[in-house]
């Protein structure tokens, strides 16, 4: 296999969609931070495999994560922690303080992915899912109610 090639970049593509849509089933909520962004792809033999979306915040000493995901192809294979990794480096540069994350109380791969890279559960935001999308969700066999929110010092 050939090498991964990382890339920021300031608006998101058409090509975007179908992975963003595995991390977020929500067009609507998606579009409240697309905007506000920056992307980071990864790319192997000129096809996106994985993408991270790197939100500003109202504070300057805080970033957040919005979006993630890796095609599932591609899974397992480090991606998911490399493109972690840059986004911390990418925010520390920034002068961020610390780093944030949400994710879902079912999201058992991300969950593990997003610890196993450092950051640590913070708070829960209970029936976040409930109140903020238009219909249920449903993951690993569960309803989606809870969101956790992870951060890491940098």
């Amino acid at each position: 296999m050939k090498n991964l090639i990382f890339n920021w970049r300031p608006e998101g593509l058409p090509e975007d969609w179908e992975l963003l849509l595995a991390a977020d089933p929500s067009q609507r909520i998606i579009a409240t931070y697309l905007e506000k962004s920056a992307f980071l792809e990864a790319r192997r033999e000129g096809e996106l495999v994985g993408l991270l979306l790197l939100a500003t915040t109202s504070s300057a000493e805080r970033g957040e994560i919005v979006n993630l995901s890796v095609r599932p192809s591609e899974q397992n294979q480090g991606i998911g922690s490399q493109l972690i990794q840059q986004a911390l480096a990418y925010g520390k540069r920034l002068g961020y303080r610390r780093m944030e994350v949400a994710t879902a109380t079912t999201s058992f791969g991300p969950l593990y992915l997003y610890q196993k890279n450092g950051f640590r559960v913070t708070s829960v935001e209970q029936d976040y899912y409930l109140k903020c999308y238009d219909e249920v969700l449903m993951e690993n066999g569960l309803v989606v109610k809870d969101r956790l929110i992870l951060t890491k010092s940098l």
